[in-house]
């Protein structure tokens, strides 16, 4: 139990830290600043969080047959917590409009990295089966 709990730790941190980064990289491109990391972090855990804790309650609430995406909810909360947490340079808020502008080149370029990687690995799935040893 414990190398899976090591496991699980590991992946949530790698996660955590390459969102983190995603984060960063998706305030400077839309509004030209980076963000320090400790805001970038903040703001990834915080949203991966409460994206889960909001998605589950809906669910819960409303049903599995009437539940909002979770990218909806993930698109709104990075926007209002990247609005609240990253700051210009200046210390002046990015405002919401360029908050949710980057919170949407974020999920984009998470999306496109899923789908490359559900590319990969489907095919090593593929070979492996097609090639038994």
């Amino acid at each position: 139990m414990g190398e899976i709990g090591q496991l699980i730790g590991t992946v949530l941190v790698v996660n955590l830290v390459g969102v983190g980064v995603l984060v960063m990289a998706s305030v400077r491109i839309v509004a030209g600043f980076w963000p320090t990391i400790p805001r970038a972090l903040l703001c990834a855990g915080l949203v991966f969080i409460l994206t889960i804790l909001i998605a589950w309650s809906m669910q819960f609430a409303f049903g599995s047959d009437n539940r909002v995406p979770t990218w909806a909810i993930m698109l709104v909360l990075n926007a209002v917590i990247m609005n609240s947490l990253i700051r210009k340079p200046d210390g002046a808020a990015m405002g919401l409009l360029t908050a949710g502008l980057a919170a949407l080149v974020q999920i984009a370029v998470e999306a496109a990295v899923i789908v490359v990687l559900a590319i990969v690995l489907g095919l090593s799935i593929f070979e492996a089966v097609q090639n038994p040893h």
